[in-house]
Parts: C-alpha cells; sequence; structure tokens
C-alpha cells in the first residue's frame, strides 16, 4: 500500500495514527503530505477519523452544507503551501542554475580576457624591445653620419685647397686695346716685363670674352695657366689667388 501523493510505500504494520484514509476514495496518505496535523488527527477520535475525507475528494465532492470544518481548512492550507513552497524550490532551482551558468560564463570571459591580457603584455615586451633595438641602430646611424660629416668636410677642405693650388697657377691679363693681338706674343711681353725669360716657364694661352670691371662690359681676356706651381710668378695669395695682369701696366697686380 503506498501514499496517494508521494506514491511512497506505507507502513504495512502500521497502526491507525499512522497514516490517513480518505472515507471516499479509500486512499491512504502520509499527515505530511496530506499536509494535516497529528495533533489534530489524534484530536478527532474515531467517528471523525473514519469520516475523513482527502482534499481531492473534498474538491470534487463538497459537503452538501457547503462547510468545511477547521481540520480541513488547516489541511487545504497546508497543501496550498506546500505547493507554493514546491513552486518556490523549483524556481529557486533554476535560478540557481541561471546564477550558475551566469558564474561560469562570468569565469570564461575572466579566462579568456586573462589570456588576451598576456597576449598583450607579450606583444608590449616584444615591441619595447624592437624599440631599444630601433634606438640603438638610431643612435649607431647618428654616429655614422656625424662620421660622414667629418670626412665629407674634409674633401670639402681637400677639394678647395686643390683649387687654391689650381688658382694660383692661373694669370689673367685685361685691357687688351687690340682684340686681334696674338695672346702668346702678348703674355711673353707680360712675362719679359716681369723679368722672366717666355722659354722659361711653359704655359697655356687661351684669349677669352668675359664681363669684366664695374660696368660688366664685354672685354677680351687672356687666361694663362702654368704647368708647375713653381713656375707661378711671385708668392701666391690665398684670399684671391688668381693673377691678374692690365696689359696697359708695366707691372703685375696680385689681387
Amino acid at each position: 500500500m503506498s501514499c496517494g501523493i508521494c506514491n511512497k510505500n506505507l507502513p504495512s504494520e502500521a497502526g491507525e495514527l499512522d497514516y490517513t484514509r480518505c472515507a471516499q476514495c479509500n486512499r491512504c496518505y502520509h499527515f505530511d503530505c496530506c499536509k494535516l496535523k497529528f495533533s489534530s488527527w489524534k484530536s478527532m477520535g474515531a467517528t471523525r477519523r473514519s469520516e475523513w475525507i482527502c482534499l481531492r475528494c473534498r474538491k470534487t465532492n463538497p459537503p452538501a452544507d457547503g462547510n468545511i470544518s477547521d481540520e480541513d481548512e488547516e489541511e487545504e492550507t497546508g497543501q496550498d503551501v506546500g505547493k507554493m513552497l514546491k513552486e518556490m524550490a523549483k524556481k529557486w532551482d533554476g535560478f540557481e542554475k541561471k546564477v550558475s551558468k551566469k558564474l561560469d560564463d562570468f569565469e570564461a570571459n575572466l579566462n579568456f580576457y586573462g589570456e588576451k591580457v598576456e597576449q598583450s603584455c607579450t606583444t608590449l615586451k616584444n615591441l619595447e624591445q624592437k624599440l631599444i633595438a630601433m634606438e640603438k641602430r638610431i643612435d649607431k646611424t647618428e654616429t655614422e653620419n656625424r662620421e660622414l660629416k667629418t670626412r665629407l668636410r674634409t674633401l670639402e677642405i681637400q677639394i678647395q685647397e686643390n683649387t687654391q693650388k689650381d688658382f694660383m697657377n692661373m694669370m689673367e691679363i685685361s685691357g687688351i686695346q687690340n682684340k686681334e693681338a696674338d695672346p702668346k706674343v702678348v703674355t711673353n711681353i707680360i712675362l719679359e716685363k716681369a723679368g722672366y725669360q717666355p722659354n722659361e716657364i711653359k704655359t697655356k694661352v687661351e684669349k677669352v670674352t668675359k664681363k669684366v670691371g664695374e660696368d660688366k662690359k664685354e672685354k677680351t681676356v687672356i687666361t694663362v695657366k702654368f704647368e708647375s706651381q713653381e713656375s707661378t710668378l711671385g708668392s701666391p695669395v690665398y684670399q684671391n689667388p688668381t693673377r691678374h695682369v692690365n696689359a696697359g701696366l708695366s707691372h703685375t697686380d696680385g689681387s
């Protein structure tokens, strides 16, 4: 024999006060299952206990007078409370599952973002190392650049010195009245006036037309280039090493 509510077996050798029986459906119930207090059941007496009707039968076939005893109301209220508690327990289980799922999702997100943070830290460390390497390369490049500038300046000085040496071996003759005059003859005359024998000095003579003087008019000029520095006239002048000689004068003018 089993309980009409929980379907669990009832004690086979139970006394009359261990469970209750419905007078209509003849089903048996645990006191806890039908929410009937044992003290109320005991106070009913044998006659009322034999006439006791379960809540299911009372709802299906209510009493003719429509009155429900205090015990019945208490039983019905107890069953309603039990039903409400079961519903609350069911809702709580659902809520607990949702909270548990949210916590699991939150933990998974923490793990995910934790891995992302670790990856970001690794990336930052790699970038920092690359930045340090780039700074070293920049320092090295700046050092090489300074060295190149120094070498370039040295080359510029050497080129300037070589250019000055070339200028020291040059002479310009201007003030030529006769444009048809032979530049070689004019050069020999100038050298003789300077006290040199033309045959003693090897020169390269060229007659050109250029703008000279403040008026910037075109005039005929003879350029004389000496083949060796030892053959130049006089001592070198570095500020303006090119010697300029006016053919109308009887001496050289180093300007």
